[in-house]
């Protein structure tokens, strides 16, 4: 049931505001409507409604998919945005005689750029790229001016939003073996983007992140308080991503639930997990554990899964049993300029991964500064965009929303990992080590060198 919440996002918005209220202007646009009406007058009656610039989203994608922000008083725009969104693409003669076609065909068959396959054209069901073009080649053959493509999946109708100015947020929320709802700590989403679209959300390079979001501890706490409730409001399981805006008033605005976050290397769920004290190989641990507890929650083949859950919550107490008899791996990164802290921090994060995934390595990252001082790392500063975030971190210092989460959530930590996040330590030497994996050129450790990675 969550996640069908989470797939519709104008029945996130009528029961969030049920939930919690929700101070939002917005609007609903079927496309019967869009249709039939002067787009002039339609375009006026949104502005009414939710003022300018505002978001046009297609109510039932995940990703960003249709996603389209209308900024200037312009009436083209505004039809662009809607149709965009129904997933309808209107291609002219002249613009097909003056573009690259392999390219444009194959921009139409993604959804980041373009509406999917398959397609309607005139009447028929288009389902590959080659057919897509050899079709619209006929059409222009024939001398027909313009080709209307609707997705077979196109929208019945379209969400709009209000532009709201303020810093937009992602805050997880996951539970306690017991299903006891904790929300994880809020990471502010800095884009040097106008849209945080699907290119913008899978491009690192496009946002910067920030763990907590850079306000008062208040509004922090204020946004956990506002994620959770609606996680429990909502009967969210297992985890959830919620985004929203602080604005400067401090108000919260909430949108777009997310119940299957993504699972791509810069994906925020394993960013926040880590704050508490666990890898991606906890986490999703986590989530394969937690998915079964929620089956026996919601009554769904209660026998079957509470066998299941029992054989996996002794694996993982085998598992955490076993860790000290691992071989302890120094993954030695840093240097003596940025520019070789940032190159030797891609690789130990990747290094890192893969020990931390393995049976028989225990990774302990060991940063080293420009004036050769060694720092052993907890995990969660492995998780950091940049080296430059972990320096800042050096002198151990803890953000007090960190602090009080990783209370909230010390149940899940000890169930998943046996053990509480333990701060930054200067050491002398790699004494209780047994081998090292050394990630800068300009950095040497002794230690045998595990050739593995």
């Amino acid at each position: 049931m969550g996640s069908s919440i989470g797939i519709d996002k104008i029945a996130q918005n009528d029961l969030i505001k049920l939930a919690i209220g929700l101070d939002k202007k917005t609007t609903t646009l079927t496309r019967a409507y869009f249709e039939a009406h002067d787009m002039a007058v339609v375009f006026e009656e949104i502005k009414q409604q939710v003022g300018l610039p505002f978001v046009v989203k297609a109510p039932h994608q995940g990703s960003s998919i249709g996603v389209s922000f209308v900024k200037k008083d312009s009436v083209e725009d505004f039809e662009k945005a809607v149709k965009q969104c129904l997933f309808i693409r209107e291609v002219s003669e002249n613009e097909w005689n003056s573009v690259d076609k392999h390219e444009f065909i194959q921009r139409m068959a993604n959804l980041d750029e373009g509406i999917g396959l398959p397609v309607s054209l005139n009447g028929g069901v288009v389902y590959h790229p080659v057919e897509l073009l050899e079709k619209l080649n006929e059409c222009f053959d024939k001398e027909q001016k313009v080709v209307q493509l609707i997705s077979m999946n196109s929208e019945d109708a379209v969400l709009i939003e209000g532009f709201v100015k303020g810093q937009e947020f992602s805050c997880g929320v996951i539970q306690t073996p017991d299903c006891e709802s904790v929300a994880l700590p809020p990471t502010e989403i800095i884009a040097n983007v106008e849209v945080f679209d699907f290119k913008a959300k899978y491009q690192s390079s496009a946002t910067r992140k920030k763990i907590p979001v850079d306000t008062s501890l208040e509004n922090n706490q204020k946004i956990q308080h506002d994620v959770k409730a609606t996680f429990d409001a909502l009967k969210f399981g297992v985890c959830t991503r919620i985004d929203g805006f602080l604005t400067p008033e401090g108000k919260v605005i909430l949108h777009d639930p997310n119940t299957i976050p993504g699972m791509s290397p810069t994906s925020l769920i394993f960013k926040q997990m880590a704050e508490i004290g666990m890898n991606v190989t906890d986490a999703i641990t986590y989530f394969i554990r937690q998915s079964i507890r929620e089956r026996i929650r919601v009554g769904k083949n209660t026998f079957k899964f509470q066998k299941l859950l029992n054989q996996l919550d002794q694996a993982i107490a085998q598992r955490l049993e076993d860790m000290p008899s691992r071989k302890k791996v120094a993954v030695v990164f840093g240097g003596y300029s940025p520019e070789n802290q940032e190159e030797s921090y891609v690789k130990a994060r990747k290094v890192f991964g893969k020990l931390a995934a393995s049976k028989e390595y225990l990774p302990v990252p060991v940063f080293v500064t420009a004036d050769g001082q060694k720092h052993q790392l907890p995990l969660n500063l492995m998780f950091k965009e940049f080296a430059e975030d972990v320096v800042k971190l050096l002198d151990g210092s803890v953000h007090p929303l960190i602090v009080s989460t990783r209370e909230n959530a010390e149940k899940i930590t000890l169930h998943f990992t046996g053990k509480l996040l333990e701060s930054v330590q200067k050491i002398e030497n790699y004494a209780g080590l047994d081998f090292g994996v050394v990630c800068g050129e300009d950095l040497s450790c002794d230690l045998p060198v595990l050739h593995e990675f």
